[in-house]
């Protein structure tokens, strides 16, 4: 009966993809069951894991697999969230308050500025925070973060455009 289902999302149906998404929250809960560190909603993890079966269904080579595959992306989802709530411990926001009230940033913008890093991925955030904050070479950072040199640069330069499009946004521009 859900193959049918999924068969039919697959190829466009979105009445079909509804009821699979409807038949697949509860089974996709059940398999969180206590995995979440207290911080993390079950539900959010959840929705997230159906909004990525919605944009990937399409993609989904044998129906047969779908419960797996569908499992698959509840704990790659499930991990990515996890990871995130760890990242404010590799990047401290705390670090970012040492300005000084003299600055040209001002109290107003500072706390603005917090917010908005708040809110762009941890991947960018943590290379700006090493790269512009801790003043590392784009060198050091590439072995602190374990990832290429050319990584680290489009990280400063999509997080640097994110962080700007973010602190627009915020201020109301």
């Amino acid at each position: 009966m859900l193959i049918n289902k999924v068969v039919l999302a697959r190829s466009g149906d979105k009445d079909a993809l509804a009821l699979v998404l409807e038949a697949m929250r509860p089974v996709l809960l059940k398999s969180l069951g206590n995995s979440l560190p207290p911080n993390l909603d079950q539900e959010d993890v959840v929705q997230e894991t159906l909004l990525v079966i919605i944009e990937k269904i399409e993609r989904l080579r044998e129906p047969a697999y779908f419960l797996d595959w569908s499992k698959r992306i509840l704990y790659n989802k499930r991990k990515e969230m996890i990871r995130e709530q760890k990242a404010w411990l590799l990047v401290p926001l705390g670090d970012f308050a040492h300005f000084s009230s003299t600055d040209d940033y001002g109290s107003e913008n500072r706390s603005a500025l917090i917010e908005c890093l708040k809110q762009i991925k941890q991947c960018y955030r943590e290379t700006l925070f090493l790269s512009l904050i801790k003043d590392l070479p784009v060198q050091a950072v590439a072995k602190v973060q374990n990832i290429p040199e050319g990584t680290v640069r489009s990280r400063l330069h999509y997080g640097k455009q994110l962080l700007k499009n973010t602190y627009r946004f915020y201020e109301g521009d």
